[in-house]
């Protein structure tokens, strides 16, 4: 169910100029087909996948409202602006036909639920099991199903009743059950996806790249601390610019040489995620390696800064900052009611704060062992 209640654009293939239709997608059916709505009015079910012969190409509408990268608005047939009341009565309708959908497709399936107990024994052989094949917000792909006779079953796929709608399972090796469940779009939460013209790939801006950007939910996120990756990938966009850009803005800005510490590795890092971001279409709030290298970044800025060790400048620590009397600028933010967030250095306030409550408990647990020490070399005298 992905696509729920999204807006998409899809290309038929027949002849003639690419022209994207505009869909708004107001109830799932199963697997990957929705009840949707047309720019002019009509509601009916679409199969919206990469395996429909009959499309060359879905494509999702920007975060912002935006059209999708690489769509110009006069290759776009969109949706107009409905009122609430006809936007109600198009999602009954778009339910309606969704459950004679459902219904449809259950009734051509042989139904095998006449003698359930002998069913389900002939159903799940030794070592197999029926799982659910799409996630939900309660239930994730993958999940065990225990069969009660109401199913409808053919071969090794099936549907079963649930809430006002039907899920489809599929049958396989229980063994085979933890692989699946990393299967399904695993990849998707780290794509944001590619446009071409001809052959030749079309790059996004920063700008795209900071309104398509979703982070999702990981609960084997391997990076230790809050993630980052978004807050600092928006932080570039600030200045309608790119990494890049930042990179040149931040040496100038710190009056930095190109051989000072971490000037190289700064540039760098820059130009490997503005890459992967604008060029290879990745999502950079969902990588770990992407959360690595800005973290790396936060770490450079941060000891070039006013608040770091560096002062604010390239000279190093040594040098006298602030001589001429005026505020630094973070505590001149503070003065002027800005927020941290605003400042001019990128370093999520997130991290800032985990790296204090750390510091402060490593500190903490080292007072601990010295006082014990201390007392232990007391005790012995």
């Amino acid at each position: 169910m992905a696509l729920f209640d999204r807006r998409v654009f899809v290309r038929y293939d027949v002849p003639g100029p690419a022209l994207w239709h505009e869909r708004w997608v107001l109830d799932h059916v199963a697997a990957e087909s929705y009840s949707v709505v047309t720019p002019d009015q009509d509601v009916y079910v679409e199969d919206l996948s990469v395996t429909n012969e009959d499309l060359l190409g879905i494509r999702m509408r920007g975060a912002g409202g935006g059209l999708p990268v690489g769509i110009r608005r006069s290759q776009a047939y969109e949706l107009p602006a409905f009122s609430a009341g006809r936007m109600a009565a198009l999602r009954v309708e778009a339910t309606r036909i969704a459950d004679e959908e459902r219904v449809d497709r259950a009734a051509v399936m042989p139904a095998m639920a006449a003698a359930a107990a002998p069913a389900q024994g002939a159903a799940v052989s030794e070592g197999q099991v029926w799982v659910r094949i799409e996630s939900t917000e309660e239930q994730p792909r993958g999940e065990i199903i225990e069969l009660d006779g109401s199913e409808v079953l053919q071969g090794d796929l099936g549907l079963k009743a649930e809430g006002r709608g039907h899920i489809a399972i599929r049958r396989m090796l229980r063994t085979e059950v933890e692989k699946y469940k990393g299967k399904e779009a695993s990849s998707d939460a780290r794509l944001l996806g590619l446009s071409f013209q001809g052959v030749q790939r079309e790059e996004r801006q920063w700008r795209d790249v900071s309104k398509e950007i979703r982070e999702e939910r990981l609960e084997d996120w391997a990076v230790p601390g809050p993630r980052t990756s978004a807050w600092c990938v928006r932080f570039l966009n600030r200045r309608n610019g790119g990494p890049s850009d930042h990179h040149r803005w931040w040496v100038q800005n710190h009056a930095l040489k190109h051989d000072a510490w971490g000037v190289a590795e700064h540039d760098n890092l820059m130009k490997i995620l503005d890459r992967l971001g604008r060029y290879d279409g990745l999502d950079l709030a969902n990588l770990a390696g992407v959360e690595v290298a800005f973290r790396r970044l936060q770490l450079i800025e941060y000891m070039y800064s006013e608040r770091g060790p560096g002062g604010g400048k390239g000279s190093g620590k040594g040098e006298k900052k602030n001589h001429d009397g005026t505020l630094p600028q973070f505590e001149a933010t503070i003065f002027s009611g800005a927020h941290k967030e605003f400042g001019d250095v990128m370093v999520a306030p997130s991290l800032l704060e985990y790296v204090a409550k750390e510091v402060e408990s490593e500190a903490a647990v080292m007072k601990q062992v010295r006082k014990a020490r201390e007392e232990r070399a007391a005790a012995t005298k």
